[in-house]
């Protein structure tokens, strides 16, 4: 009822304004004119204060913009008000009282843009927000001396500070507007565009008109007069229509940041040619040449702080960068290369040997007992014996041998070109372990304190055949380390083919996956993944066997060995296939349900994979932004250039994309600038240690930190506890994923308990 009567009070306001319109023309006394003048003045300013306020309550008011643009035309609206008694009663001094209610139309119109823009940036992000806008807006005002003043006689500094105050404030919400849509990258069309440029063509009004009413040159029925009421009518209807929607296209990312960068230069280029007009023009007023040369001061200060700060916030992702890449592939404890790092390294080692034919050795040395020791003498020692035990392992390398800590006790030495037969590589490696152990056993000695060690050692020699990983030569190394410590420890184990049937049973299982693609035997599951509201934001599609002997098999059962071959393509073809399926499903139920989906480095490479995702979009006529694909670092090793075109034809089509695992690989913010990336995600293993773990807390912080000035989205896996939660809360607004909020289950069942949710639809527009 309450917006029916809006609706008739607007369009009586609009009718009023429109007939004062038309009764300037036909009348023919100048009070008549005169009449008609302040009539459509205040319906005009009035229609456009409601047209704001309808659309607010028409929103559930939510839109903060609105409200106080309806509250700004709403002042103006008092203010025509007390000009009209003014005029009445022929009492029109300049400044009047009319004129802080005309003055207020612009500062409240820029609270809800600060508003909004409070609720999109993080604090850094408004800092630089309001140094761009003060920068543009004294810029601005700076040249606005120059364009209107020189027109007129002389004035008095208080009609001078009026004069200033209505551009400056008016051209607040304006500068704040642009300023805000570039900050956030947010699609320009002409919507949200008319908000900023009718603000400015109000400004031009009101300016021209205040220097014709100081020079008793206004005219009753003059265009200017009703460009007023136009223009309060167009600002109304145009708060109605802003609204910052984000453009994820990095390329405009980058224009954006260029314009942002360029508009401060730009205003100490305008502002120094005020101030070169201004002292070579006599006829100025001396007070008018010194506002003049203090804007331009003032613009050129504001600028170097904004280049200051770009310096320095680029160095401070450099510096971030560097922290990652640290943290990630480096032991803090220690020092040395981490497991990410040495499997890096063992691929490049495998890869040449293949080229010169020599053979390489992975040695595993873990130290006997040694929970036992660090339970019983202390964490102190415990830490302070493994520092001890890497210095000596390092003594024990040859030059180019590299040394690294996996887990708590346990260390790995990669050994390269120990000659091109097996029988020599052999004895060379275990001729080095040998050593290794001889070392060891020499007693350690913290203070009074004395202690004997001793370790298992396994070793397995790499390349096997041309298909061998660094995975793979990894788990052959530690099958001989297991079989050493079961021994008893203190011994030297190679690893042998007759260890195992894995081999065997690895062809058993790829076999009977290759049927399981064919009958039908594999199943969606899918994990919630919540947003800092605690809503549903969407899922992760996960893949179960169904296996007609072994009951439902996780992916750790058969996710490898289907990535070894092309069995993975299938897989994800079916996986990518049936997730597209179930959105279409739920789409025409009324229900948006984005899903995240894994992508696999061969899938990605396979050819036509492109065409197929277009094919598969149109043929389940799934809307493209409900889908995210899920890719981990492995995907862009090679042809960076190739990998980055792909993604972006494929983002073109509206796909998001998501970068798995971040953290644990060679993460390169040079490469997350040029790959469409919409959002990270945190890997589970630094959130599960986050709160006990100093280095990884300070990896997630940093992570975060990166991903919030990339603006980027972050997603957490592996949050278990409320703890969890609270800590990454504390650090912005992340999507949660974790057996917090539920473990993984069949997408049935999900989806049926989220119908059942109250406000099913609730997820969040990505």
């Amino acid at each position: 009822m309450r917006l029916s009567r809006d609706s008739l009070g607007m369009t009586m306001l609009l009718a009023l304004t429109l007939m004062g319109w038309v009764g300037v023309f036909l009348a023919e006394s100048r009070s008549l004119i005169a009449f008609f003048d302040n009539l459509y003045w205040t319906t005009g300013y009035a229609s456009g204060a409601l047209l704001a306020w309808h659309a607010y309550l028409q929103r559930a008011r939510s839109s903060p913009v609105l409200r106080w643009s309806a509250m700004g035309l709403a002042s103006l609206t008092l203010g025509q008000i007390v000009w009209a008694l003014q005029v009445y009663f022929e009492w029109m001094p300049f400044p009047g009282p009319s004129d802080p209610f005309f003055l207020a139309t612009g500062p409240l119109i820029a609270v809800g843009l600060w508003q909004l823009a409070a609720s999109r940036l993080d604090i850094q992000a408004k800092r630089i927000l309001v140094l761009d806008t003060v920068t543009l807006l004294v810029g601005v005002l700076t040249a606005s001396m120059l364009l209107f003043i020189p027109r007129q006689g002389d004035f008095t500094l208080m009609e001078l500070l009026v004069l200033a105050a209505y551009p400056l404030g008016l051209m607040l919400p304006a500068c704040l507007a642009l300023n805000l849509l570039l900050t956030v990258r947010a699609r320009l069309n002409w919507r949200v565009l008319l908000l900023p440029l009718s603000l400015v063509l109000f400004t031009l009004h009101w300016v021209e008109w205040n220097l014709r009413f100081l020079a008793n040159a206004l005219l009753d029925g003059d265009w200017l007069n009703i460009g007023f009421s136009a223009m309060a009518i167009l600002i109304g209807w145009a708060a109605t229509l802003f609204s910052v929607e984000t453009e994820n296209d990095k390329r405009w990312d980058r224009r954006c940041e260029s314009i942002l960068r360029l508009l401060p230069m730009m205003m100490v280029v305008v502002s120094a040619g005020a101030v070169v007009i201004a002292s070579t023009n006599t006829a100025l007023p001396r007070f008018v040449n010194l506002v003049v040369s203090l804007g331009a001061a003032i613009t050129v200060v504001l600028a170097s702080i904004r280049q200051t700060y770009q310096l320095r916030e680029r160095d401070r992702l450099l510096d971030a960068e560097e922290e990652i890449q640290r943290l990630a592939h480096f032991d803090v404890l220690t020092g040395l290369p981490n497991r990410t790092l040495l499997t890096h390294r063992l691929e490049q080692a495998i890869a040449l040997s293949h080229r010169q034919a020599n053979l390489d050795a992975l040695i595993l040395i873990n130290i006997d007992r040694f929970k036992t020791l660090n339970d019983a003498r202390g964490h102190a020692l415990g830490n302070a014996l493994l520092m001890a035990i890497g210095t000596r392992l390092a003594g024990s390398l040859r030059e180019g041998d590299t040394l690294a800590r996996l887990t708590a006790d346990e260390f790995a030495i990669l050994q390269q070109d120990l000659g091109t037969s097996r029988d020599v590589a052999s004895r060379n490696a275990l001729v080095a372990a040998e050593h290794i152990l001889d070392a060891l056993r020499q007693p350690f000695r913290f203070g009074e304190d004395e202690i004997s060690l001793t370790a298992s050692v396994g070793i397995s020699l790499c390349p096997e055949g041309e298909n061998d990983y660094a995975q793979e030569v990894l788990r052959r190394a530690d099958n001989a380390l297991h079989l050493a410590k079961s021994a008893g420890g203190g011994r030297i184990v190679f690893f042998e083919s007759r260890m195992g049937e894995y081999a065997e049973q690895r062809f058993r299982v790829e076999r009977e996956l290759h049927r399981a693609i064919a009958a039908g035997d594999l199943r969606l599951h899918l994990q919630s993944q919540i947003d800092a509201s605690g809503r549903i934001a969407g899922a992760e599609v996960l893949v179960r066997w169904q296996h007609p002997e072994r009951g439902l098999l996780p992916p750790a059962e058969f996710i490898d060995i289907a990535e070894e071959t092309d069995l993975i393509v299938e897989i994800g073809a079916w996986v990518m296939t049936e997730s597209c399926r179930l959105m279409a499903q739920e789409a025409q139920a009324g229900h948006r349900l984005p899903l995240s989906v894994n992508l696999s480095p061969r899938q990605f490479r396979a050819p036509g994979f492109i065409q197929w995702v277009r094919q598969l979009l149109a043929s389940t006529g799934v809307e493209p932004s409900q889908l995210t694909l899920e890719v981990t670092e492995g995907v862009v090793i090679g042809d960076i250039d190739e990998v980055v075109a792909k993604m972006s034809e494929i983002a073109a089509l509206g796909v998001h994309f998501s970068l798995d695992d971040f953290g644990t690989g060679y993460s390169s913010l040079a490469y997350l600038k040029r790959l469409p990336i919409d959002e990270i995600k945190i890997d589970r293993t630094f959130v599960q240690d986050m709160l006990t773990d100093s280095d990884d807390a300070a990896l997630v912080e940093t992570i975060v930190s990166v991903a919030r000035h990339m603006r980027l989205k972050v997603v957490a896996e592996g949050v278990e506890t409320q703890q969890q939660a609270d800590f990454l809360n504390q650090l912005g607004s992340l999507t949660h994923q974790g057996y917090l909020y539920g473990r993984p289950e069949a997408a049935a069942t999900w989806i049926e308990n989220w119908r059942c949710i109250a406000d099913a639809p609730a997820f969040v527009q990505s």
